[in-house]
């Protein structure tokens, strides 16, 4: 298992066509993406949990990639994507490593953001520059009101070459090193607190927690 040394709660920190723009700002509104939109400056990747309503409305121009595809196997769904398969992926939907992309989720629970968090952190882990998070995802899109489309977006196929920056990562023997250095570095939990036991269990039915030293 792995941890990441930040999330989105520290985006902030980790800070084909004509979407090869200027950096982003981690998280943008709805009505700054649609001025990106109509001056060709992004890339919307659509991650949203439901590929059937992706197809009745979603943004125009955008293409879908579930967040499982981000994901490790199941057996260890933390762990990176293996980077072949991936960039196999985004080259399908026409996504290269030199775009602008706007990362969309669901926009209905809190977990939404932090899937997109992790499509954020996974893509500026393997070389994407610019890169940012539509606040309020797609349903807040679409209570603003904006138009939508339907069915597949066309796109020209891309070959983007993914190359892993270990910048924002720690495995666990650093992990565990840094909780036994008081004072040096903190860690921390990001699994749902009934989930977090002392000393870093992860064990559904314990008290809830924190890992040692956090």
């Amino acid at each position: 298992m792995t941890v990441w040394k930040s999330l989105l709660g520290a985006a902030a920190l980790v800070l084909g066509s004509t979407a090869q723009a200027s950096a982003l700002e981690p998280v943008i509104n709805s009505f700054h993406l649609t001025d990106l939109l109509e001056s060709q400056q992004v890339k919307v990747l659509e991650i949203r949990s439901d590929e059937k309503a992706y197809l009745a409305s979603h943004i125009p121009g955008s293409v879908y990639i579930p967040y499982g595809e981000f994901r490790g196997p199941k057996t260890n769904p933390g762990k990176l994507p293996e980077l072949k398969q991936l960039a196999k992926s985004l080259g399908s939907r026409g996504i290269d490593t030199l775009d602008s992309v706007v990362i969309v989720h669901d926009g209905v629970t809190t977990t939404d953001f932090g899937a997109a968090a992790r499509v954020y952190w996974t893509l500026k882990s393997v070389g994407f520059e610019s890169l940012a998070i539509l606040n309020g995802g797609f349903r807040g899109y679409q209570k603003d009101g904006f138009e939508l489309a339907s069915g597949w977006t066309a796109v020209e196929p891309a070959n983007p070459q993914l190359v892993f920056n270990a910048t924002w990562y720690a495995d666990t023997t650093e992990v565990a090193n840094a909780s036994c250095r008081a004072g040096n570095r903190e860690t921390f939990g990001c699994s749902p607190r009934r989930l977090l036991c002392r000393g870093g269990l992860a064990r559904r039915g314990c008290a809830s927690g924190n890992f040692a030293g956090r």
